[in-house]
């Protein structure tokens, strides 16, 4: 037979598969998903390389502009508010009546203090949400959209009418 756990998507979980085995007989199998969150401990040797290598990348003068510091926060944003502010943004720039997105397009909140275009990629899925111009939605054609968002399109978390 065949098992599998399904670890969801952008390391948000990892499997962690325990196979019991007497002689060589596998006799049970055990697995979780386990949340990659600020409650998993860093792994110190993974830290410090990743460490060298994101200073190295700030040095580097093709990659040192989306180290540069675009905005601070005094506190941290949790991804649903950044969602909602990122597609009420996308709406007002491009004059819509109404921008859509999933909460697939959001993986993670922004920091407390120095906000970089890292950071900012590093939270979005670049190209995942869109925008429509002024088509004259009526409220029939709008609760028909957000039916269908809600059913089909991985949980939306933002819809920002004008």
């Amino acid at each position: 037979s065949t098992w599998f756990l399904s670890p969801y998507q952008y390391l948000t979980y990892i499997s962690r598969v325990v196979l019991t085995f007497e002689g060589h007989k596998l006799v049970q199998v055990r697995g979780r998903l386990v949340p990659v969150d600020a409650h998993m401990p860093n792994d110190a040797a993974v830290a410090r390389r990743v460490a060298t290598m994101e200073r190295a990348l700030e040095h580097d003068p093709l990659y040192a502009p989306l180290f540069a510091t675009v905005g601070t926060r005094k506190e941290p944003m949790p991804v649903e508010a950044f969602a909602k502010k990122s597609v009420a943004i996308m709406r007002d720039a491009v004059h819509a009546d109404l921008a859509l997105s999933t909460a697939s397009s959001f993986r993670q909140a922004l920091p407390r203090g120095r906000v970089t275009l890292e950071a900012l990629r590093a939270a979005t899925l670049a190209g995942t949400a869109s925008a429509w111009g002024s088509f004259g939605f009526n409220a029939t054609v709008l609760i028909a959209l957000t039916w269908v968002a809600t059913r089909y399109l991985a949980r939306p978390v933002a819809a920002a009418p004008a």
